[in-house]
């Protein structure tokens, strides 16, 4: 099979994989996922490991030093078939969610898999790679998750602790939040822990709106406490590799040309547009810029520089667990 064949059979594989919708299957049972979705995700690493292995065996010629895009396929195609083993090891599972992590977890790797030895072998064949910039794309959507999940915690939190007469009012707020959220278009991109999580307390806070659960004013208020606890912890979608280093790079840049040189006393626009990228990372920046303010360099000062210190940028500064 010639280079430019390969390609093509590593973007079908990658085509099988983005095709694999798991919306569906997050509120079903063992059962229908067994059924449904495993064989979906199966038939498609199957075809991920065929491509790799045919890319494999064109390129490890013995006797040879093997290219970077053989080593690429060894690599991958192992981390396919120990999804593939993990799918079989649970034919027998009763768990949905843990079904549904596995197969979302095989698409992930199939996705990336294919795209970074389709990349590798295009560059060294001279062929035209259409697949873009994987890295640059996942960062954007992890960007806009990112704000997506602080505008949800804030919204929420800001609520407050309900009393005994409001509990119904704060769960049905809720309620609606999380529907908007489960219906748009990003819901996909959240992590499928997240998704599932919110499919449950969705489905909680029905019950108890509906009198299902008895509608008790405790039982109320101890479902708004573990929503708040889940919204609470979305903030760590901020240890995100990507947002990590995006983070310091946007950071490390704004003091440079804010106060690294001729003092400035607007903002801009250049870094205006870094700067508002950073919503969600900090409650006072997230403030600054849901208040419009932040146009005047001075308003930065501060809130860089305990950015600066909370993702390790300042030489022997001990990063904040609670930052990252």
């Amino acid at each position: 099979m010639d280079p430019q064949h390969l390609s093509a059979t590593l973007k079908t594989a990658g085509r099988a994989a983005r095709d694999i919708n798991l919306r569906p299957y997050e509120t079903s049972g063992a059962e229908q996922v067994q059924s449904g979705l495993v064989p979906l995700v199966r038939r498609a690493l199957d075809v991920g490991v065929d491509a790799l292995s045919a890319v494999l065996t064109h390129y490890d010629v013995k006797g040879e030093p093997p290219p970077e895009v053989a080593d690429l396929s060894f690599m991958a195609r192992l981390e396919l078939l120990a999804h593939q083993q993990q799918l079989d090891g649970l034919q027998l599972a009763v768990d949905a969610v843990q079904l549904v992590s596995e197969c979302g977890s095989s698409k992930r790797s199939l996705l990336r898999s294919t795209f970074a030895v389709d990349r590798a072998l295009c560059l060294l064949e001279g062929l035209r790679f259409e697949g873009g910039d994987l890295g640059a794309f996942e960062l954007q959507l992890g960007l806009r998750v990112r704000a997506e999940y602080a505008k949800f915690r804030k919204e929420l939190l800001v609520l407050g602790q309900p009393e005994l007469t409001n509990v119904a009012t704060h769960l049905e707020r809720a309620g609606k939040r999380i529907t908007g959220l489960i219906g748009g278009d990003l819901f996909d991109e959240f992590r499928l822990d997240d998704r599932l999580m919110m499919h449950r307390l969705l489905g909680r806070i029905q019950a108890w709106l509906d009198g299902t659960d008895g509608r008790d004013t405790k039982s109320g208020l101890r479902l708004w406490q573990d929503l708040s606890g889940f919204v609470s912890l979305l903030v760590q979608v901020n240890h995100r590799t990507e947002l990590v280093e995006h983070d310091r790079t946007v950071v490390r840049d704004a003091l440079d040309k804010l106060f690294g040189g001729k003092p400035r006393t607007s903002v801009p626009p250049d870094v205006w547009a870094q700067l508002e990228k950073l919503y969600g990372r900090d409650d006072g920046v997230d403030g600054m810029l849901d208040a419009g303010l932040g146009q005047f360099a001075v308003e930065w000062r501060e809130p860089l520089e305990r950015l600066e210190a909370s993702l390790g940028l300042k030489p022997g500064q001990e990063q904040d667990p609670e930052g990252i």
